[in-house]
């Protein structure tokens, strides 16, 4: 009888187990349903209202969507009317005219031949010269060619035509924010980049614009057309803090600040797109290396002569070129039709300004004469190259001032090594000029005393 009641007292322990076990969940289980109850009540008492300063946030906020909307599709519209009109203009028939113009441009380009420079001095680069001298200086090892792209000098066309060169299959994409760039200073190295500058089997190329119509492209660009169709944010704001007008702009431009840390001014640290032309890829120091420099104002035909001339022409000018979009369903196709009118150069970037066109209300002839003065450093240069009609090259370039070593700051004159007098060549031809025949200078030792010793040797004896 004793274990049977033990088995029944057992059984009954475990049943008040389980029983406990289920009102504990019951519990919990109306505590979380309490709780999730709870949390509905609360979500659905009204919010308390919005303060003054929140409504007026949340109306700005949507007027700025507003307007960033309608930027977008001006834009859209913008280039669906540019491609329209390149496609109208490519497939309309020759003229007379232009049948004669292009086949005298043919004829000269097919008689003129890349020159031979004569020998010159190697020239180094100098210590971080290279993230100035190699950002923009686009190679082809296949071809062994190297371009100096300057930004506003139809920079994005000849970016691409370097792309083509290598055969990158994405050549007709924007060239300009690529992770891959085909420039010296990411695909290559110091030694690399000074000996393709020094090599004269390399044929080095570099196109140039007159730099009052370039600051006015530029102007338009960055200030004036690009936050319209919202490419981009204005270029006063995020440069200079404010906005500027055309004439605030010149005048900034014309600051005499030289440190590269500051916006204002003409230095080696300048926004790219109206920094001076001699400074992007250091021409003014490597311009005598270059066999080829075109000038923009004759760029078709300049274009024309520098492929012909390496026997590129019929392989990526003549065709090929044609219709193409940043898009890829716009992508170019081996069937699509070649424009019958200039296929290279056919189509107008996105940020083209058609600056030519509209400089006679900009540049006025008091801020042309400002504009000269200004950039009297790239004039210069213009002048000693005479790139019209025909190309030039940069064997009678030799500044009058070297205005890369004009940085305030002794690090930005010290980057570009002997070209501004630092590195050791530099350090011996200023030790040779010191060097100079003086005359014997009289002896400035204490006479002597009758006992035959001066007074610093009668001192040294005695303390000895």
């Amino acid at each position: 009888p004793s274990g049977n009641w033990q088995n029944g007292h057992g059984s009954t322990r475990r049943r008040r187990c389980r029983i406990d076990a289920e009102n504990n969940a019951m519990k919990w289980g109306s505590l979380l349903w309490l709780c999730c109850l709870t949390a509905g009540e609360i979500g659905r008492q009204p919010k308390p209202p919005l303060t003054e300063e929140q409504k007026r946030r949340r109306q700005q906020y949507i007027a700025d969507k507003k307007v960033k909307r309608a930027r977008q599709l001006k834009r859209m519209r913008w280039e669906v009317q540019q491609r329209r009109q390149a496609e109208r203009e490519a497939t309309q028939p020759l003229t007379s005219e232009e049948i004669a113009r292009d086949a005298a441009r043919t004829r000269r380009a097919s008689l003129w031949r890349l020159p031979h420079l004569p020998p010159t001095d190697h020239i180094p680069l100098g210590p971080r010269e290279p993230r100035f001298a190699l950002r923009s200086f686009y190679v082809s090892r296949k071809h062994k060619i190297a371009f100096c792209a300057i930004p506003k000098v139809a920079c994005t066309e000849f970016i691409r035509l370097m792309y083509r060169l290598e055969g990158d299959v994405h050549w007709w994409k924007d060239p300009h924010f690529r992770t891959d760039a085909s420039t010296l200073l990411k695909r290559g190295d110091e030694r690399e980049a000074e000996h393709i500058l020094n090599d004269a089997n390399w044929t080095k190329v570099a196109f140039l614009r007159d730099p009052a119509t370039r600051a006015l492209s530029a102007y338009l660009d960055k200030f004036v057309d690009s936050p319209s169709r919202g490419i981009h944010g204005n270029y006063g704001l995020r440069h200079f803090g404010r906005e500027l007008n055309w004439t605030e702009f010149v005048d900034t431009l014309g600051s005499e600040n030289t440190d590269r840390y500051k916006p204002e001014g003409l230095h080696v640290g300048s926004n790219a797109h109206w920094k001076p032309q001699r400074f992007h890829c250091s021409l003014e120091k490597f311009l005598t290396k270059y066999q080829f420099i075109g000038r923009y104002e004759s760029l078709r035909d300049h274009a024309e002569m520098l492929l012909r001339s390496l026997n590129l022409w019929d392989a990526y000018g003549s065709k090929g070129w044609g219709h193409r979009d940043k898009r890829q369903r716009l992508m170019p196709k081996p069937s699509d039709s070649i424009p019958v009118r200039d296929s290279l150069f056919a189509q107008k970037a996105k940020h083209s300004t058609n600056a030519d066109a509209r400089k006679a209300s900009y540049l006025t002839p008091s801020i042309l004469s400002k504009l000269r003065e200004i950039y009297a450093m790239d004039y210069e240069m213009l002048d000693a190259i005479d790139a019209s009609p025909d190309p030039g090259n940069g064997a009678r370039w030799s500044p009058r001032h070297r205005n890369l070593c004009d940085g305030v700051r002794r690090d930005d004159r010290r980057m570009f090594g002997a070209w501004c007098g630092f590195g050791s060549r530099a350090r011996i031809a200023r030790e040779e000029q010191r060097v100079v025949l003086r005359p014997e200078m009289p002896s400035t030792r204490a006479p002597l005393r009758k006992d035959g010793l001066t007074l610093l040797d009668r001192r040294d004896a005695l303390q000895t």
